[in-house]
């Protein structure tokens, strides 16, 4: 759970990130999937602690009280992030590789 209600797109971005990095422990890294539109807080996330699977999905959750935006979140194996970035692998629909921002560790 995040520690405060983010209001601001970034902010919830941040927020998100922070969250699922304490969850999933060292070693992972986080990518934010820019919107446009500041709905929707997509975040790719590197960790070992996920199961592999192609084709890549997003899985979507739903705007909540604590959380007022709409997320989308992938997590990919270190392997697959290595696949995706050599181009073997490809993102899901409307996710590109050139776009994604690291916020995971900080920046």
């Amino acid at each position: 759970m995040v520690a405060r209600i983010p209001t601001k797109y970034a902010d919830a971005v941040q927020d998100l990130a922070r969250c699922h990095a304490r969850e999933l422990g060292n070693g992972v890294t986080i990518f934010s999937m820019p919107d446009p539109s500041g709905k929707n807080v997509r975040l790719l996330e590197v960790t070992g602690r996920t199961v592999p699977s192609d084709p890549v999905v997003a899985i979507p959750f739903a705007p909540s009280k604590t959380f007022p935006f709409r997320s989308l979140i992938v997590q990919v194996t270190p392997a697959e992030w290595k696949r995706i970035r050599s181009g073997d692998m490809t993102l899901p629909e409307g996710w590109n590789l050139g776009e994604l921002r690291k916020v995971w560790p900080s920046a």
